[in-house]
């Protein structure tokens, strides 16, 4: 690693224009896209929602299939701005504060100024960070925290410094408590510390070692505490792993006050304060999280579309080809050079380690599984170009370039879901039709969702009641979410269940609410006898994209 020098204003000013700009090129796809109720941003989105009005309510957290870290930002958003989408995009769009500086902080750590200029840049012309800033998806959290865990690594000098290092805990924790995947991405790199600490021998290796021990008594544990987080906060496994946990810390911090600091008491104590921060949301919701884990891997789709999606955020803000040949260079210049050869490697693992997950499991089917990854690969790609005279001034124009290239032009497109653009249509589609202009909100009219929730809000206003099932044929999984969001819009929290079409079978399902929603897509579905004789059609309303809606009402007796 190079010795930093001095951050300059001019270096804060580019930092603040790249802020600026990737923000306002994500908060242009909103406009264009968000009113066309795509099918992740209304799936996350309710569950920022579903916490706020928790929280709201005094009912506090309930386990969820997901971490809450990111669903706990849009929630203290919402209660300072009120529910919209608009402040749901910008609750998410905090996150590219840390991804900014953390990929500007890695490349000053790596080559100096240069470096830094460079790796920003790179990092502001990603198209696929803007792309999904209007998809609400956790990712987004990832990979600022991805982008801010790597550059305190680097900071602590893989353990050596104590203040990054323990700044590198907190980062992990939030990390963890955002998403799970982050310890997919992060994992090799928090290695790197071990490998030193074990070459330091003495109480350095033990601590690390210890640490390493207590990752899976840690996940025994929590396996152990599946039955009982099925019906209450398991108490006994929790704090049986955070004494564990303290214990080490306090074995850590003695070391530190006897022999002083060494990457071994780096590692324990970071790992302690990550897994006291996030490990409360684990215990809650661990018997969701398993049940989610195992229906994602029990659905296997074809592999090649899969690849496709995974290796599409990898091409960052370059195009095609060009990108594995930055990275191939960045890789071939970090294993030659010292200095560079652990960080290398670690960034290596943390791109190829979930790469290989994923395409082994076939899990993912969108591009945002591997957004965090285009941190490691701007990283290894021109961080250390700072170490070459002259290199930033000459190459800082050609990512400009590029980088207005790709938020111009892939923004039209959408990236891993259309056929590949072909790069003289790209430079075209750039400068004739760049989107770094705000373009006003679609006028989409009365959507389906929104009307069903105007007249469904003013059926249960009578009636007194908040619950609401909706009837849903097969693969329309979104459309209760942006029935829940209209309704959160006029500010009111409904309680939606659903009941789908391949459940229509003897015996029926029981309809406990007094207001039912029938969502038919393509077909019509046949409305059973049984319920014909209990609900009275009420009003019908037809969409192009979202299928036809109509709300029935129970019979008052």
């Amino acid at each position: 690693m190079v010795r930093c020098s001095p951050v300059r204003p001019w270096e804060i000013g580019l930092l603040v224009v790249a802020l600026y700009a990737l923000g306002w090129v994500g908060l242009n796809r909103v406009n264009a896209d968000w009113m066309n109720h795509l099918e992740v941003p209304l799936d996350w989105t309710s569950r920022g929602v579903s916490i706020w009005q928790q929280l709201r309510a005094g009912k506090g957290l309930a386990p969820s299939e997901y971490p809450n870290g990111q669903y706990l930002v849009s929630a203290a958003f919402y209660s300072v701005f009120g529910f919209s989408r608009s402040v749901a995009i910008c609750s998410q769009s905090i996150f590219l504060v840390p991804y900014i500086v953390g990929c500007w902080w890695i490349g000053r750590e790596l080559g100096g100024r240069g470096g830094g200029c460079l790796t920003l840049l790179a990092a502001a012309g990603n198209p696929w960070m803007a792309f999904h800033l209007s998809e609400m998806v956790p990712e987004v959290g990832v990979s600022g925290l991805v982008a801010l865990a790597l550059a305190l690594l680097l900071a602590s000098k893989a353990g050596r410094v104590p203040g990054p290092s323990l700044a590198l805990g907190v980062v992990l924790g939030l990390g963890m408590l955002t998403k799970w995947s982050f310890g997919f991405f992060m994992a090799m790199p928090v290695l790197w510390p071990v490998w030193l600490a074990w070459r330091e021998e003495g109480s350095s290796r033990k601590l690390a070692v210890i640490s390493l021990a207590c990752l899976p008594l840690t996940l025994g544990v929590l396996k152990a505490a599946i039955p009982e987080a099925r019906t209450a906060f398991p108490w006994i496994p929790y704090l049986f792993s955070m004494s564990v946990w303290l214990l080490l810390a306090v074995a850590a911090w003695q070391c530190w006050r006897t022999e002083g600091w060494n990457a071994g008491v780096a590692t324990a104590l970071a790992w302690s304060i990550g897994f006291t921060v996030c490990s409360w949301c684990y215990f809650m919701s661990i018997s969701l999280m398993q049940a989610k884990a195992f229906d994602d891997l029990t659905h296997n789709p074809i592999l090649n579309p899969s690849q496709i999606c995974l290796y599409g955020p990898l091409s960052t803000c370059c195009a095609g080809p060009m990108t594995m040949v930055w990275l191939g260079l960045g890789v071939l210049v970090g294993l030659s050079s010292r200095d560079l050869r652990g960080f290398t490697l670690s960034a290596l693992g943390g791109i190829l380690l979930p790469l290989g997950f994923y395409i082994y499991t076939r899990v993912p089917s969108s591009t945002f599984y591997m957004l965090p990854a285009t941190v490691f690969v701007l990283a290894l790609s021109f961080g250390w170009w700072g170490r070459v005279r002259f290199a930033p001034v000459a190459l800082a124009p050609m990512l400009l370039f590029l980088g207005v290239v790709g938020l111009g032009s892939w923004t039209l497109a959408t990236p891993g879901r259309q056929p590949p653009i072909l790069w003289d249509e790209v430079i075209v589609r750039a400068w004739f039709g760049p989107r770094l202009v705000f373009v006003p909100p679609p006028d989409l009219g009365t959507t389906p969702a929104r009307a069903t929730a105007v007249r469904a809000l003013t059926e249960l206003g009578h009636l007194g009641e908040e619950r609401l099932m909706v009837v849903l044929p097969d693969g329309w999984h979104p459309l209760p979410n942006a029935l829940f969001l209209e309704a959160a819009t006029l500010g009111r929290l409904l309680q939606v269940q659903e009941i789908y079409a391949d459940l229509w079978q003897e015996p029926l399902p029981e309809i406990y609410s007094s207001l039912v929603v029938v969502i038919e897509g393509s077909e019509s579905m046949t409305w059973p006898e049984q319920w014909q004789s209990r609900f009275e059609f009420l009003e019908r309303w037809d969409g192009d994209k979202h299928g036809c809606w109509s709300l029935h009402r129970r019979f008052r007796e």
